[in-house]
């Protein structure tokens, strides 16, 4: 009989546990039984976890049905289907007729600070998706009007430039939580944000545009993680639970 821990995957990811590594700027993910040849072994970079705002993914969820988070880990991966930072997600075959979420990077390696110049890629990418292969594609942005891609790819004001969609203007700023940092950040980002999404099919002249009034954020921000262990006799071993996932129900 097959174990319970093989039949029941959440994500993509082999059985792992979270292991610091000292002195350097990103923790391991390693296996439990790293004896073990066919398991991965995964780096995941402590300044590219921030996690989109909770109150963000309530407001994505209520009205859409991602298939695919672009940018992810295991750790905060917010759909059972992912890539990470390090993915040419455009190499996919699998990716098609589907609707896919992405939070950026901002920082091209994990050193960079300040430019953003990661989203655009990023974001050229999801357009693509939904121009040529019929995904439903939403992005969370920061609104950088001073920068050629957001008029670009968003917005559409741009020359040759491809407006979203759809447009929705968060109201409000944003704080981060990152659980690799002890404390939750004093103050909220300096820029606003935007939900962006591109559609399958031309693009309109212009973005039909919509003020995003989240839910409220809970007082609560977790920096746990939460790992489940296969009780079947003689297996053990332990899975760690993306943070998108209803405990409850895990």
């Amino acid at each position: 009989m097959q174990c319970a821990c093989a039949r029941n995957r959440l994500s993509d990811t082999a059985p792992l546990a979270l292991v610091r590594r000292p002195k350097h700027a990103h923790w391991t993910i390693t296996p439990a039984a790293a004896a073990d040849a066919d398991v991965d072994i995964l780096s995941v970079q402590k300044t590219q976890q921030w996690e989109t705002p909770p109150q963000v993914w309530e407001y994505v969820s209520a009205r859409w049905a991602v298939d695919f988070d672009a940018c992810a880990s295991p750790i905060n991966a917010l759909a059972p289907r992912y890539s990470t930072v390090d993915d040419d997600f455009l190499a996919r075959e699998d990716l098609k007729d589907i609707t896919i979420y992405c939070n950026p990077p901002y920082a091209l390696d994990r050193y960079g600070t300040g430019s953003c110049a990661a989203i655009e890629p990023f974001v050229r990418r999801l357009v693509e998706l939904a121009s040529t292969r019929g995904c439903t594609c939403i992005a969370l942005v920061p609104v950088l009007s001073h920068q050629l891609w957001f008029h670009t790819c968003v917005t559409g004001a741009a020359s040759g430039g491809r407006a979203a969609h759809e447009i929705h203007w968060v109201q409000g700023l944003l704080k981060w939580n990152n659980p690799f940092h002890e404390r939750e950040p004093a103050s909220p980002y300096i820029y606003p944000f935007a939900l962006c999404v591109w559609r399958p099919g031309a693009p309109p002249d212009r973005a039909h545009e919509v003020v995003a009034s989240l839910p409220r954020p809970s007082d609560d921000v977790s920096r746990s993680f939460h790992f489940r262990r296969c009780r079947r006799r003689g297996c053990g071993k332990v899975r760690l639970l993306p943070r998108h996932v209803d405990l409850l129900r895990a």
